[in-house]
């Protein structure tokens, strides 16, 4: 009995919880990204088709919500930003998730092969509360508007 109670109990609190859906955002400049609280730069690119060393640095203090994770994700294809955002929810049927790296550190370095730089994208997930609810939101940044780093 003691079992049919506690099923009963599990199932009535999942009906009652109500999906709360984030919003997702595409930056589409190095200083837009700054103004969240972003850092980023090329580390290393010594020729067009080589790995790349993409680092990010999230600075807590200057964001609008609790930093989550920051991950490196590599499409099967090239998307447009204006698609940026579909590709990230896996909305879009012609468009793959290749690779996904994640860190929950502040300060990550993620590495890209040459040839997918045009086909990776950054997005840093925090949570904002609103109210009496917290939502994920999402920033999206290709990794091609990173500019090579100056010596």
């Amino acid at each position: 009995m003691l079992r049919l109670t506690i099923l009963a109990s599990v199932f009535l609190s999942l009906i009652g919880v109500v999906p709360i859906y984030g919003e997702t955002t595409v930056v589409k400049s190095v200083a837009e990204l700054r103004k969240l609280g972003i850092a980023v730069e090329r580390l290393r690119h010594d020729t067009p088709m080589s790995s790349v060393e993409i680092g990010s640095l999230v600075e807590p203090e200057k964001t609008s919500g609790e930093y989550d994770h920051t991950e490196c994700v590599v499409l099967s294809t090239v998307v447009d930003l204006d698609r940026l955002s579909l590709a990230d929810t896996g909305s879009l049927e012609s468009v793959t998730v290749v690779r996904r790296s994640e860190s929950t550190k502040a300060r990550s370095i993620f590495l890209v092969v040459g040839k997918d730089l045009t086909k990776s994208y950054l997005a840093f997930q925090f949570n904002v509360r609103e109210g009496d609810t917290t939502k994920p939101v999402r920033y999206l940044f290709p990794i091609s508007q990173i500019g090579r780093r100056k010596e």
